[in-house]
């Protein structure tokens, strides 16, 4: 059974109440937490593999190898899987590649990591670690969020936001002749022309033991050392930016005629004419695109309504906050909640509609967070 919201996140980082990651934390501030690796449910079965073991039953044929190319330089090489093997063995890290292409408890997780924090199927992916004892992933940033549990060994990281790119949506190695992970062959136009090659000296350093977790913003700088071989779990988190909303925006023009139609280029008077034709059809696009919402593709609806879905139902709300349902499949699930939020979600079930203004007038942010939580669960729908 999946990880139910919001159960996922909460069991990840311990310190953060229910639903306090995804709307305090994500996407733009860094954490990092600590726990017992048992807390982790279906994820724990990784804590009982060895890093060979997992390179060697990677559901992938060809996987990332970190190699040393010499004068502290260090090579990404794709290789086959007998030859990651060979190349643990001698010290080298090998990210096994997606754990969540076959099914398991990375495609559970990833699955319930898009429930919680509202992004579309596929935003998450998962990729396996492993790390022999004194192996080094050079100084790097990501171009997405970054989500990082430590199933076995300790490694020690360094982390500092770069400064010279904010929010890059490419990453970028200084100390690796080539990134194998980035689908371009040059820098992109917005990355300057020189980054440092040292970590920092505000870099925060920490020790990550097993069961460790992290919440890395995309765009901040981290270089890990394995004090001892072990496993990590590197969950890739695509959060949509702004270009990404305008983008789909814009191909959402498609459906319309207008939009559709062929230029005439061939002679000057034909490209004056489309100039002014462009001109005229922006005066309208403001209004072509408001008509959709830009995160959801959907028509906005025209006010704050609710209705819990058909099948949902309240067991028991005991005293130590789990709230235990049952959904239309006759699934239970257990949501460990503050009593003021079991109040509010108690209400909303035997209300079965309602509105946001409701719910935000009894229970302030609170409710909103419930609201984002059962919306996200498939619990409760909005209506127009």
């Amino acid at each position: 059974m999946e990880p139910q919201a919001p159960e996922c996140l909460a069991l990840l980082f311990p310190s953060q109440g229910p639903g306090e990651f995804a709307a305090r934390r994500f996407p733009h501030e860094p954490l990092v937490d600590h726990g017992p690796v048992s807390r982790l449910k279906g994820l724990s079965r990784y804590a009982r593999m060895s890093p060979l073991q997992l390179v060697e039953e990677s559901p992938n044929k060809d996987m990332l190898a970190y190699v040393s190319a010499g004068r502290s330089r260090t090579e990404q090489r794709v290789v086959t899987r007998a030859s990651a093997v060979r190349l643990f063995k001698r010290g080298c890290s090998i990210d096994v590649g997606r754990l969540n292409k076959a099914a398991g408890p990375a495609r559970e997780w990833t699955r319930a990591m898009e429930r919680e924090l509202g992004l579309e199927p596929g935003a998450v992916f998962c990729n396996g670690i492993a790390s022999p004892k004194h192996s080094v992933v050079p100084m790097h940033f990501d171009g997405l969020e970054t989500l990082i549990v430590q199933m076995t060994g300790r490694k020690r990281w360094s982390v500092a936001r770069c400064t010279q790119v904010s929010f890059p949506s490419d990453g970028y190695f200084p100390g690796v002749s080539g990134d194998r992970r980035s689908p371009f062959a040059e820098s992109p136009s917005y990355f300057p022309k020189r980054f440092p090659t040292q970590m920092p000296r505000h870099s925060r350093r920490f020790l990550f033991e097993t069961g460790s977790a992290s919440f890395l913003p995309r765009g901040w700088w981290h270089t890990t050392y394995a004090v001892e071989s072990g496993i990590s779990l590197a969950f890739g988190l695509l959060a949509p930016h702004w270009t990404d909303v305008l983008l789909k925006l814009v191909r959402g023009l498609i459906v319309q005629e207008a939009w559709r139609t062929p230029l005439e280029v061939a002679t000057p008077k034909q490209r004056a004419d489309a100039r002014r034709r462009l001109r005229a059809a922006m005066g309208h696009l403001r209004a072509d695109l408001t008509a959709v919402d830009p995160l959801l593709g959907i028509p906005e609806p025209r006010r704050t309504g609710f209705r819990v879905l058909p099948g949902w139902r309240m067991e028991t709300a005991s005293a130590r906050r789990a709230a235990r349902l049952v959904g239309p499949d006759g699934e239970p699930m257990a949501l460990v909640l503050p009593k003021e939020a079991k109040e509010a979600l108690k209400w909303m079930l035997v209300r079965r509609s309602f509105n946001a203004e409701d719910v935000e007038a009894r229970w302030a942010t609170m409710g909103r967070a419930l609201l984002a939580q059962c919306v996200a669960q498939r619990i409760i729908e909005a209506t127009s």
